[in-house]
């Protein structure tokens, strides 16, 4: 139980580590993009990490299309600032809660009325 919740806190710590160091360099590499990274989502053995990405204004295939093509690049910079033994593979994917909320938001405001 006890290696479980160190695990689930080491995890907490890298995905947190990870989404603030892309965040800023996806922000940098793709200026003016507005891209933000949403969530993070590492497996327990440090092989692949998930990143849950949203674009505004942008063809979103393009964007992750882009974003995979840089990905190798991503890794071997997060190489150089976390301090494990394996960088995580990296894949990105659309985040689509903010659609999902202002639909909800629509159908409620329609209901309301």
């Amino acid at each position: 139980m006890a290696k479980a919740i160190k695990m689930s806190k080491r995890i907490s710590k890298v995905n947190q580590v990870i989404k603030e160091e892309l965040a800023r360099l996806i922000q940098k590499k793709f200026a003016p993009k507005f891209i933000t990274v949403t969530d993070v989502e590492t497996s327990l053995d440090l092989s692949y990490a998930k990143i849950w990405i949203s674009v505004y204004n942008e063809n979103t295939k393009k964007v992750l299309q882009e974003l995979a093509h840089a990905a190798p690049n991503f890794q071997t910079y997060l190489g150089k600032k976390l301090f494990i033994k394996n960088i995580p593979k990296l894949t990105f994917r659309l985040d689509k809660s903010a659609e999902r909320v202002e639909k909800i938001d629509k159908l409620l405001y329609r209901v309301k009325k």
